[in-house]
């Protein structure tokens, strides 16, 4: 009908004259696509006879090179057209084809425009008011205006939301499961809801077609419009189901006989969604989806300014906890007198001080995550045992959460500490086995055992030391802790609870061991250390300058020159230049960089001091 637009019957009583020969020289039939002499289909000639019409023509209507309909002429009497009218005919069949296409195309031009209008508009409105794209009233008003319909839900990530005549609230899910399976990503539309899901006839009458609009990846976001139920009569020439008779050649399709007036009811479908529709509708689908993109975008910048947030705020809270740290240990050493048991205790209290510390800078290196076993037990062994191998550790890599970490930082650095004073780290050759596992439950298994030490014996009185050992364990993390004093050395085993232990993910980090120091803290450095050094001490925090200028004149240092900001720190260089420095990173809302400069100008000797620990950031 596209190569071949006018056909004619003059005479459906004609007899039709076989074409000798049947096949051509090739062995082909001949062509006879655009003869006007070829005969019809017997079936057809039939279905004209028992309408009593004798003669027909008809006339293609071609859109887009594209059969859109026919002009169908019937005649009571036999009728052979002359070219003339046939010519007239096809004409303006042409005529008419154009003039419609062109009513096509202007029609779509306009809802392409209004489009467009929309998606400015959601682009614009959206930018200023994300919500604006989970209210289903607005997107209505908005939609409507290009697509009609009756209703609207939207699914956006796992939630809905409906405006005007929608289905029930489960049922939309199925039509969203469906559609998930069904749409592959692109616009889709139905007439006939039915046809997408099952059972779709109790909520036909609120919504029998649909139209899906997806506007992110699999698993898809929509904005479904719906169309409420049309019932129509349909008038057909006679029945339209065309009845089927069996021969001795199988199945026949008979044409019908008579053809008075068939009605038809037709219900479950709305009025269908038309091509223009379907083309504004994926204009809106890019418009969405970009907007949807462009909230995703902005979402993920904002966490991850959040993110950066939260490791400012947690490094400062890091800072501020180490310093308070510091005070403390700083009021501790200002406050001891001369009498040498006194001595004794403020350094057993500052090193559980720093204990703690060390184990706070662990857990918030990982924003206050769990943190790894192994890790808190080289920073402990490093801060008294010179040689790596006295200690020796083994078990699988696991990790504890910040309760727990501060707990074992106390235990580990008692069980350290006792060991150099009386157990096996206290003479030469003397070492420490530290083993852990997990067991059936999860709850983390350790042991210290100490070999090769002087023999031991149950203390007549328990100091805190061994309190801490003992109960930390049980009283704050609900476990279990034994210590025994054999022939053979100091033993002890803890059960941590699951609750507080967590295993590695497959792939994540590796495992760090930190390095050992390579002097401990059971020798006092050399007395001599800064003999005769002019000191620069840079630290915002007076209880922390007056600890660390009186541990620096214990030193040997001749001049500690302090100060509490940069100009008061580079007028004291440029009046009495120092001989070494040490600057705190940190003062108040700056930082000691300046000071390094000059310092580095002049050649001196400096270093840095933080309570960052290595998040400390260097320019």
């Amino acid at each position: 009908y596209t190569r071949s637009l006018l056909r004619v019957i003059a005479d459906v009583n004609a007899t039709p004259v076989p074409i000798v020969p049947a096949l051509d020289e090739k062995g082909e039939p001949l062509d006879l696509s655009l003869s006007l002499l070829r005969s019809v289909s017997p079936i057809h000639i039939e279905y004209l006879r028992n309408m009593g019409v004798d003669a027909s023509m008809s006339i293609s209507i071609i859109v887009d090179g594209k059969l859109w309909g026919l002009f169908a002429c019937h005649h009571y009497a036999p009728r052979h057209p002359s070219f003339e009218r046939r010519s007239i005919s096809e004409l303006f069949a042409q005529m008419f084809s154009m003039r419609l296409e062109s009513r096509e195309r202007q029609q779509t031009v306009e809802f392409e425009r209004r489009a467009r209008d929309i998606s400015d508009q959601l682009l614009g409105a959206v930018a200023s008011d994300e919500t604006l794209l989970r209210d289903p009233d607005w997107l209505a008003d908005i939609l409507t205006n290009a697509i009609p319909a009756d209703g609207v839900g939207v699914w956006l990530n796992g939630s809905y939301a409906f405006s005007g005549v929608t289905p029930p609230t489960d049922d939309f899910r199925r039509i969203v499961r469906a559609l998930n399976a069904t749409a592959a990503g692109k616009v889709f539309a139905t007439d006939h809801i039915g046809s997408l899901i099952i059972d779709a006839e109790p909520f036909a009458g609120s919504a029998a077609g649909l139209l899906a609009i997806p506007i992110s990846r699999s698993p898809r976001d929509y904005v479904v419009l719906f169309r409420t139920e049309l019932i129509r009569s349909i008038r057909w020439a006679g029945d339209p189901h065309k009845p089927v008779a069996y021969g001795p050649n199988g199945p026949r399709l008979s044409p019908r006989e008579s053809f008075n007036e068939w009605k038809e009811l037709v219900r479950g479908r709305s009025r269908p969604f038309t091509a223009s529709e379907l083309r504004v509708a994926e204009t809106l689908r890019a418009t969405l989806i970009e907007v949807v993109l462009r909230l995703a975008d902005e979402a993920s910048a904002e966490r991850q300014r959040a993110g950066a947030r939260q490791e400012v705020l947690i490094a400062e809270l890091n800072h501020r906890v180490r310093n308070i740290l510091g005070l403390i240990r700083g009021l501790i050493r200002q406050a001891q007198p001369e009498e040498a048991a006194v001595r004794d205790f403020v350094k057993v209290v500052d090193g559980r001080i720093h204990a703690l510390a060390r184990a706070h800078n662990q857990i918030t290196e990982d924003h206050w995550g769990p943190a790894w076993l192994q890790a808190l037990i080289d920073a402990e062994s490093a801060a008294f045992v010179e040689e790596g191998d006295r200690i020796l550790s083994e078990g699988e890599p696991v990790m504890l959460n910040p309760q727990a970490y501060s707990t074992m930082a106390l235990v580990l650095h008692e069980l350290v500490t006792n060991s150099s004073k009386y157990g096996s780290l206290s003479v030469a050759g003397g070492t420490v086995k530290l083993s852990w596992e997990c067991n059936a439950r999860g709850d983390l298994l350790l042991h210290w055992r100490d070999i090769g030490g002087p023999p031991v014996k149950p203390p007549s009185r328990k100091g805190f030391g061994t309190t801490i050992i003992e109960r930390s364990v049980p009283y704050d993390l609900g476990g279990e802790a034994l210590a025994r004093y054999v022939e053979t050395g100091f033993e002890a085993d803890f059960c941590i609870p699951a609750r507080h232990v967590s295993k590695p993910r497959e792939g994540g980090a590796p495992l760090i061991r930190y390095p050992r120091a390579a002097h401990g803290q059971r020798e006092e450095p050399p007395a001599d250390l800064l003999n005769g050094q002019r000191l620069l001490l840079v630290e915002d925090s007076l209880i922390i300058a007056l600890d660390a200028e009186d541990i620096a004149t214990r030193l040997g240092a001749t001049d500690v020159m302090t100060a509490a900001s940069v100009d008061a720190a580079l007028d004291l260089i440029a009046a009495q230049p120092p001989t070494v420095a040490i600057l705190d990173i940190n003062l108040g809302s700056t930082t000691s960089f300046p000071i390094a400069d000059a310092l580095f100008e002049r050649r001196i000797p400096f270093m840095f001091a933080t309570g960052y620990g290595e998040q400390a950031q260097f320019p």
